[in-house]
């Protein structure tokens, strides 16, 4: 009843506490109970079959007592907890744990699990099934599965299987077209392969199975591999919207798929979802049951090499020296784990965290997650009126590689009102009238130790305009300016705060510094106000630069020249010329190399 935190030592009662410690103790439960169903089939310890017969019969007795409640959003609800996702984990082991020891229950127990537990719980998750692509559907759709073959019940397996919005239909249109999973996270698309993963393991020679299908078996095959494009470390891959940015701690799939398909590449992706590590891998029950004999010591490190897709994604991720990477985020909207940066950028050297992609919140419960971390302002492209961008297209007008440091990146967004919705549910938390007729343009020039950033927005509206850009690096040069404190009370702004705002013109050279490393940010600000102030960083009792260039010019072009550096800088000089409907821009670098950029708008 009492709860205490190990950072304040404050102590909490009721909700949401109790109902967050409720659903741990469920699914750690209902994990146990498929856990002592294993050490019996395995073991013959008849302790740990009647622990887990106790749990089965005692979650028959109580199941169709619970309330349906819920009320989150996006989600539909549930009977354990307060949405149908959350019933579906629980429900997946304690399925797998009674078909594995159903031989040790009475007929009559077995009619009760089945009749009080199974069939009322596959009734629930149909009934508030989401006629969407999604990854709620995929989970919710293999713990169906798994009650399926629980029961002996066929025709609850091939529904979940062949249905509209079922697991062939998610294959079939919820994968992008270079194989990444529509929400554009690395932790969703791992999340919605999981159980992919699960339904095989369920199914495994029978007949149902996904990849008895050469088609699907292909398309999940690719999907398994897709992660190692945006791999930058240690099983870390580059952050996009919602959910954690790992192939590390997925072990579970990849022992399954590598048992299954047995490529070098996925062996070698087996090792990095362990991050190499044996002893992990020897605690790993999907391992023990599912896995095969593999040496991971002997695994290929996956290449890091550049990712540059003009289909599905439009992403580009450039690697270059001293550990950098440069992310462009050209991403077709992707619904409710979408973040609303459209030519959204993130970068690094050094690993020094420089400008990263905050991603989400601890929790989803989170005041900053929906207020901050998912908004258009807390990312690094343009915001209008402070407001969230709306849905829409994007297109590649060209991305083209000259040489390992001359890479040139052009994509645009087209207007929100001619955007089709995705088919998956979304609830409206952006701006139509800020993005109404809306084009932005974002070309990158990247020169590993620098880029050149030219944005450009096509408008009829006299709305506020502001190229944003945070730093994981404090701001070198004195403050000057008028002291504002925050720059706005509402939306994602209201966070950023202890502000200054200060006029310049012409080219402005603004410098920020973490630790030994530097960041250089050429700004071309005639006619601009300068804002700089400070923001929540990811943990939020950190913080973040933040560089705002703002305008209220219907069709503005921002032009910036940023460096990463340790010692001595590259950069001479920055020249920008504005010449009608043409920017040139001129880097000259200290060993005497020019590089120039031009973009007609």
């Amino acid at each position: 009843e009492h709860f205490d935190c190990p950072n304040c030592g404050s102590v909490q009662t009721g909700e949401p506490y109790l109902g967050a410690w409720w659903e741990s103790i469920l699914d750690k439960t209902t994990y146990a109970a498929r856990l002592m169903a294993i050490a019996y089939v395995g073991m013959g310890r008849e302790d740990m079959l009647e622990v887990s017969k106790k749990i089965l019969l005692g979650y028959a007795d109580n199941y169709c007592n619970y309330e349906v409640h819920g009320g989150i959003p996006y989600n539909n609800p549930g009977r354990f907890a307060s949405q149908v996702l959350s019933d579906a984990h629980p429900i997946y082991e304690l399925s797998l744990a009674s078909a594995l020891i159903k031989d040790a229950f009475t007929l009559e127990e077995r009619t009760h699990i089945e009749n009080d537990l199974f069939r009322p719980a596959a009734e629930h998750q149909i009934k508030y099934l989401t006629p969407q692509i999604h990854n709620h559907e995929v989970v919710i759709c293999a713990s169906i599965a798994a009650i399926g073959m629980a029961i002996e019940d066929a025709s609850l397996v091939e529904y979940v299987r062949d249905m509209k919005y079922g697991l062939k239909y998610q294959i079939d249109n919820a994968y992008l077209d270079d194989d990444f999973w529509f929400e554009g996270s690395t932790g969703y698309h791992q999340y919605s392969l999981r159980w992919f993963i699960n339904f095989e393991m369920l199914t495994k020679n029978t007949e149902y199975g996904l990849f008895n299908d050469e088609h699907y078996r292909n398309k999940l095959y690719k999907a398994l591999t897709f992660p190692k494009n945006i791999l930058i470390k240690n099983g870390e891959t580059v952050k996009f919207n919602d959910g954690p940015g790992t192939i590390y701690g997925n072990g579970d799939i990849y022992e399954y798929a590598y048992t299954y398909f047995g490529t070098d590449e996925l062996r070698d992706m087996l090792a990095v979802s362990y991050n190499y590590n044996e002893c992990e891998r020897a605690d790993s029950v999907v391992a023990l049951i599912w896995g095969t004999d593999v040496d991971l010591s002997a695994a290929n490190p996956l290449p890091k090499e550049n990712y540059i897709s003009n289909r599905g994604t439009h992403l580009a991720l450039l690697r270059g020296t001293d550990s950098r990477y440069f992310a462009f985020k050209a991403f077709p909207y992707g619904g409710e784990h979408d973040h609303y940066d459209r030519l959204g950028i993130s970068f690094d050297a050094f690993d020094a965290n420089i400008s990263p992609d905050f991603g989400t919140s601890s929790g989803y419960g989170s005041p900053l997650h929906y207020g901050y971390y998912k908004n258009t302002a807390s990312h690094n492209t343009v915001v209008i009126d402070g407001e969230n961008m709306a849905p829409c297209d994007t297109i590649v007008n060209e991305y083209r590689v000259n040489a390992p440091d001359d890479i040139y990146l052009d994509a645009e967004t087209l207007p929100p009102e001619d955007y089709k919705m995705l088919d998956s549910f979304t609830i409206k938390q952006w701006s139509d009238e800020a993005y109404q007729g809306v084009r932005m343009r974002r070309v990158i020039s990247w020169h590993d130790k620098y880029f050149i950033d030219v944005f450009s927005v096509k408008s009829d509206n006299d709305l506020k305009k502001e190229y944003t850009l945070h730093l994981n690096a404090r701001h070198v040069s004195p403050r000057e300016g008028r002291y504002v404190n925050g720059i706005s009370p509402n939306g994602a702004q209201k966070y950023i705060n202890n502000a200054y705002i200060a006029k310049r013109d012409g080219g402005s050279k603004i410098q920020y510094t973490k630790e030994d490393v530097n960041v250089d940010v050429y700004s071309e600000a005639t006619g601009l106000d300068l804002v700089f102030a400070e923001g929540p960083n990811n943990p939020a009792d950190q913080k973040v630069s933040y560089l705002l260039e703002r305008t209220y010019e219907k069709s503005p072009t921002f032009v910036n020249v940023i460096e990463t550096y340790r010692g001595e800088s590259t950069i001479a000089s920055v020249d920008v010329v504005r010449d009608e409907n043409i920017i040139k821009v001129t880097v000259k670098e200290k060993c005497g190399k020019v590089r120039n950029l031009e973009v007609k708008l």
